[in-house]
């Protein structure tokens, strides 16, 4: 499926939740283009050593924990957050930010607006570098949606 993908000029984006460091060469050498989601809270799933380790071969997605920061810090620490990521998994390109799940219900506007977290990650990406690691994301992201609605899954 990686190779059809690749084939017709679509990257290709893998969804793992969890510890999943162990795999993540094996997904790389299969082709994988973009993993999600981050899930900064399990073990092994540190940003800075992701992004040392993998970011030249892999593109990520996620990163705003839903077990802790979003549904019980304050907009600070999820502001903090969104900075950390961006700075971290954002370096030099190659990041998506977004939640490393879906938001439970107990999940509060205050913390996980996405005009908040955009807002923050706007501000940290700014210049011709951060417009350029933006435009980047941004066209990933849509080429992975573009699929996967073209495929059925949404």
């Amino acid at each position: 499926m990686i190779d059809v993908c690749h084939a017709g000029g679509v990257r290709f984006m893998a969804h793992s939740c969890g510890a999943i460091r162990p795999l993540i060469p094996d997904l790389i050498a299969l082709g994988v283009d973009l993993l999600d989601p981050i899930q900064v809270a399990a073990e092994g799933m540190e940003p800075a050593a992701l992004k040392r380790d993998f970011g030249g071969q892999l593109a990520f997605h996620g990163g705003l924990c839903t077990q802790r920061t979003l549904p019980f810090g304050t907009p600070d620490d999820v502001r903090s957050a969104v900075l950390d990521r961006v700075a971290t998994l954002g370096a030099g390109g190659g990041y998506i930010l977004a939640s490393s799940h879906d938001l439970s219900a107990d999940t509060p506007p205050r913390t996980s607006s996405p005009c908040m977290t955009r807002h923050c990650g706007r501000r940290q990406g700014r210049g011709p570098a951060g417009a350029e690691q933006h435009r980047r994301s941004t066209a990933l992201e849509s080429q992975a949606l573009a699929r996967a609605v073209e495929l059925g899954s949404f």
